[in-house]
């Protein structure tokens, strides 16, 4: 079952990028904020969403995060959400 995800809390943030396969290159700082390319961490983690096949990450400045834009989609992830 796949669920689209459009918020996660803080204290889940590190479970829900490793089920979509980035928390390690996260730990490692090897992604980069889309818009101003700084390294993303846990702490300055804002936004992540999906264009085409690719997953693009923001950091958490206002300036970054996109608002909602029709070329992105939500992120599916699998298992179940609460």
């Amino acid at each position: 079952m796949k669920n689209i995800i459009s918020a996660v809390h803080r204290a889940e943030l590190a479970s829900f990028l490793s089920r979509v396969g980035i928390l390690i290159s996260i730990q490692n700082g090897d992604v980069h904020c889309a818009t101003c390319g700084s390294t993303i961490s846990l702490e300055n983690f804002g936004a992540i969403t999906r264009s085409d096949k690719e997953l693009v990450v923001y950091c958490n400045s206002l300036k970054c995060v996109p608002e909602k834009s029709g070329s992105t989609r939500p992120i599916e992830v699998e298992g179940n959400q609460k």
